[in-house]
Parts: C-alpha cells; sequence; structure tokens
C-alpha cells in the first residue's frame, strides 16, 4: 500500500517536505534546518550573524574570468588553443551540450567550455555583437578575396590546364 506524503507550509519562510532533509522543518531555498537556526540563536547567537553564516559558502568561491584571450589579429580564441569564440559558440546555439563540442574540438576541454557558454549566457549582448562584427569581417575579406581571385572560369581553366600537360 503506497502512502502519499505532501509537504507541509509550516509558514511564509518554513517548509517540511519528506523529500528534502527528512521531512525536518526547514527554511525554504537555503534547506537549513529551522532546528539548527533556534539552538544558535538560543545560544546568544543574533540574527544579522547568523544570517552571515548561512550565505557563507563552505568552500571559498572566486569567480573566474573566461578562458578567451584575443589573439595578434583580435579573433577570440578558447583556453589557449586555435578554437575559436564562435565556433564554440555556433555549435551551443546549433544544440550540441558542452560534452559534444569536446568531441568536436578535443583541444578544448570540458571546464573551458562550459565557462565560455556560462560567459555567452551572461553577456549575450556583448558575445553576439561580437559575433556579428566578426562576421561582417569575415564577408569583407570573403568578397576581397572573390574579387582579387575570380572563380568565373576557374573549371575551364584548370581543364586547359590539364589538357597542355598531356
Amino acid at each position: 500500500m503506497e502512502t502519499t506524503q505532501t509537504v507541509k507550509i509550516l509558514g511564509r519562510f518554513i517548509v517540511a517536505d519528506p523529500k528534502v532533509c527528512h521531512g525536518q522543518p526547514t527554511f525554504r531555498g537555503p534547506r537549513i534546518f529551522v532546528a539548527d537556526v533556534l539552538y544558535q540563536v538560543a545560544r546568544g547567537l543574533d540574527w544579522e550573524t547568523r544570517k552571515e553564516i548561512a550565505m557563507t559558502l563552505p568552500i571559498p568561491f572566486v569567480a573566474q574570468p573566461p578562458p578567451i584571450q584575443a589573439d595578434d589579429a583580435g579573433v577570440l580564441r578558447v583556453g589557449g588553443t586555435r578554437v575559436r569564440l564562435e565556433t564554440v559558440i555556433k555549435a551551443f546555439n546549433s544544440g550540441s551540450t558542452a560534452e559534444e563540442i569536446l568531441l568536436k574540438y578535443p583541444s578544448l576541454n570540458l571546464t573551458d567550455i562550459y565557462a565560455v557558454i556560462t560567459y555567452y549566457l551572461w553577456s549575450r549582448g556583448e558575445v553576439d555583437a561580437y559575433m556579428e562584427e566578426r562576421h561582417r569581417q569575415e564577408e569583407a575579406v570573403r568578397r576581397e578575396n572573390e574579387g582579387r581571385f575570380p572563380s568565373a572560369g576557374v573549371r575551364e581553366r584548370l581543364r586547359a590546364r590539364r589538357a597542355r600537360q598531356t
């Protein structure tokens, strides 16, 4: 016989959920036991100090800058490799997971890929503007190359060269 266990709302910030902390009353969100807080307050710990303790992470947390470096031409590369930022972002936007991107570009490492994706999600406007500018530059170079080396008649020139060699 299956029993249904329901979440008990014990106040605006306190909840007892059988799936969380064995059903003991906790503060919503941080999942701090109510009994622990009451014990600390009863021993003389003031509320402000208790809030600071609750907000302190158990390990030092220092945000790292994204692993993106500009090369001599101003192209942003990921993790000290030759893989361009837009390559990783385009793969991500096409639905590839970080692990799939790693399979496509094994010179990267997984933490760098996650860091770049996180940076992109936090700074989407700036990254999209950079990628749009890079696209404009690539198009300008493509047009210049097509002007300098026209593709019209390439097939005929190659056939003529092959015919002269035989």
